[in-house]
């Protein structure tokens, strides 16, 4: 509810007046004196100070210097029975929103200015607030990201503090017409310790690797059926965490190429000169995808972490907006 302190050494002009307001929803406070609206300024914020120059005392410029040691962004108008040049430019000097004049036949004039000005203050002083908030949302987000730059120059340590269950037991897919590569390779890497699956064709491999737990598929590129590079489209398309490897007994420059454009982790000639570089290879695409792992997890941590820096800094931005639509 948006207030006003009428401060007017005619009780019966101040409570008039704080009556009309209030009926209008405005929530009112009457002084007659500087000595009187002090405490009632001490002791809350009023959006806009009314004030009358002719005050017993203390005038009311006085008033208002007062008003600003409590608070520097106090709003005032003056409404005055006794007008002057000079008084005038004096209420210009100290920021006045309104130097009006009492006339009893201008109240519709009175109570419009009175409460155009009091919109302008609520929504000048919102925007200060919530200007005063980016700022702080700012320095959180500085702060935040100095953090992150502290973890993210020990990351390897981070890292390796993170066991990303997913990886573990490391499971891949031989899909190879040839059984015998089938049966090297999955003998190679169950004596790695990883779990091994075998399939003869794209359209068997495709079903095993719709059942999900897969990390890792070796694929020749001519398949019957569904070919190698069909089977990696389809992996990256709707698996995209499952690394693929190409495999090849007829390599060309060129099916190398589109293979890696696919997405291939690697593309592998056989028959295998050395099953040690086979080896070597997964174990990078290993390392590679368990970094990825840990690396998600960990700016997972970082986002749940800021989520509620987010959200305030979403909803500034919201009211920000709404305020510029008003304005």
């Amino acid at each position: 509810m948006q207030s006003l302190l009428f401060v007017d050494p005619d009780p019966k002009f101040a409570s008039s007046l704080a009556e009309l307001f209030a009926g209008r929803g405005f929530e009112t406070a009457t002084a007659l004196s500087a000595e009187d609206a002090r405490p009632l300024l001490a002791a809350r914020r009023f959006d806009l100070l009314l004030t009358e120059l002719q005050l017993p005392s203390a005038s009311g410029f006085e008033l208002v210097r007062d008003a600003r040691t409590l608070d520097p962004n106090q709003a005032f108008a003056v409404l005055t029975g006794s007008e002057s040049f000079w008084s005038a430019l004096e209420a210009i000097r100290l920021g006045a929103r309104e130097y009006l004049v009492k006339h009893l036949d201008r109240v519709d004039f009175l109570v419009e200015s009175i409460e155009r000005v009091v919109g302008r203050v609520v929504v000048e002083r919102e925007s200060r607030e919530i200007l005063s908030g980016v700022t702080t949302v700012h320095d959180e987000l500085l702060m935040s990201l100095v953090h992150l730059e502290r973890e993210n120059n020990t990351l390897s340590e981070k890292l390796g503090e993170l066991q990303p269950r997913t990886l573990e037991p490391y499971r891949i897919l031989i899909v190879d017409d040839e059984v015998l590569v089938g049966e090297v390779l999955q003998t190679l890497f169950i004596d790695a310790g990883f779990e091994v699956e075998t399939a003869v064709s794209g359209e068997l491999a495709m079903a095993r690797i719709d059942q999900g737990g897969l990390h890792l598929v070796l694929a020749d590129k001519n398949l019957p059926g569904i070919s190698g590079l069909d089977l990696i489209r389809y992996v990256k398309d709707v698996h995209p965490h499952i690394e693929v490897v190409m495999m090849t007994g007829f390599a060309s420059l060129e099916s190398a190429i589109e293979a890696l454009e696919l997405g291939a982790a690697a593309y592998l000639l056989k028959p295998f000169e050395d099953l040690t570089e086979v080896m070597r290879k997964v174990g990078d695409i290993r390392r590679k995808q368990e970094f990825r792992a840990r690396a998600t997890d960990f700016l997972d941590r970082f986002k749940t972490r800021n989520r509620a820096f987010i959200e305030k800094y979403e909803g500034l931005r919201r009211r920000l907006f709404e305020l510029n639509a008003l304005g």
